[in-house]
């Protein structure tokens, strides 16, 4: 069977360990831009207030490739939470950056994360976490993909409509 997993993050470590991770274990991995059609600056002043992923992009994604993993950043998980009712299945969740900066903050990824969990049956997992117990694996081989076999699925920003991957 084929694992499809998208990860919707900036371009970063995460990003590169995400995608060499995604290959190591012979999936495919799905890369969306964090920022797509329909996406403005609302501020110069911070990157953290721009508008990223335009939802009908995420969804039209997500839905396309039947993923069932994704992984993405704490700041995308309430709009992930959001657009759950729009993905044709039950994702599996990991998250990036969970370190927010205040108990405000603190509290509405844990209440973003306990609404994914309990009212959409996601599992949801952060990344810190998944690194932990990878460390304590025992070593697993995995089947070596072969030169003919979808690696890498990238998808346009979608400028001119949804989309294309």
């Amino acid at each position: 069977f084929i694992l499809f997993s998208v990860f919707l993050l900036d371009n970063g470590f995460e990003w590169f360990c995400s995608s060499m991770a995604l290959s190591r274990l012979n999936a495919v991995a799905i890369s969306l831009l964090s920022i797509l059609s329909k996406s403005i600056i609302v501020s110069i002043e911070s990157l953290q207030q721009l508008f990223y992923a335009d939802d009908e992009g995420i969804t039209h994604c997500i839905n396309q490739c039947e993923a069932r993993y994704l992984i993405t950043s704490s700041t995308l998980l309430p709009k992930i939470d959001r657009l759950s009712g729009s993905f044709a299945q039950t994702l599996n969740v990991v998250y990036i950056g969970n370190k927010v900066a205040s108990a405000k903050d603190t509290a509405k990824l844990e209440k973003t994360i306990s609404n994914l969990k309990t009212n959409k049956g996601y599992q949801v997992i952060s990344y810190d976490n998944v690194v932990e117990i990878g460390s304590k694996m025992k070593p697993v081989e995995f089947e070596v993909p072969h030169p003919d076999e979808v690696s890498v699925i990238q998808f346009t920003s979608g400028t001119s409509g949804v989309p294309k991957g």
